[in-house]
């Protein structure tokens, strides 16, 4: 948090929810009282590392005219020390992973990894599921041997799957048992 040395009393503060610098009017911080916030939500270290152009002003406090009925103005603002201080921004140290810091792999590389995929992958000969084949011929039995079975009942007038199957077409065609 910094305080303002002169003038009006104003603070410029972290707001760790936005991962922005927001300044307000006063000696107190209160999240709903900003005046505006610098930033790119990048979680920037310190306000002087926030660039010049991603300052913004509510626009209820703007001076320009038509500003007013904008949520927020852009201002240009560079931010001091007041005692003169200049602050570098801190450089990632060399242990530190790069994003894309690998070396590229040249052809020679690319046609060894892909020849190492590619045995890898086509050693395996197609399998038969047992299992499947399995169940694919008990099915086909069930239906070989099912279905006339089931129809030599249908016909048999004596039988009670004859009467259970045909209950149905006679009650439906209006006659009495």
């Amino acid at each position: 948090m910094y305080k303002r040395s002169d003038k009006a009393e104003r603070l410029l503060w972290y707001s760790a929810l936005y991962k922005d610098w927001d300044f307000n009017e006063g000696g107190v911080v209160v999240e709903s009282d900003i005046l505006g916030y610098g930033g790119d939500g990048l979680a920037e270290e310190r306000p002087q590392f926030v660039p010049r152009g991603k300052w913004n002003l509510i626009g209820e406090y703007s001076s320009a005219p038509g500003d007013e009925y904008k949520d927020f103005t852009q201002l240009t603002l560079d931010i001091k020390c007041a005692d003169g201080t200049e602050i570098e921004p801190s450089k990632p140290t060399a242990s530190a992973p790069q994003f894309g810091a690998h070396p590229l792999l040249t052809d020679d590389e690319w046609e060894a990894k892909y020849a190492q995929i590619y045995k890898r992958y086509s050693r395996k000969e197609p399998k038969i599921n047992t299992m499947f084949v399995a169940i694919v011929i008990l099915a086909g039995v069930g239906i070989v041997l099912g279905i006339p079975y089931l129809v030599y009942f249908k016909k048999n007038p004596r039988s009670k799957a004859y009467s259970l199957l045909n209950h149905g077409r006679k009650h439906l065609a209006g006659h009495k048992l």
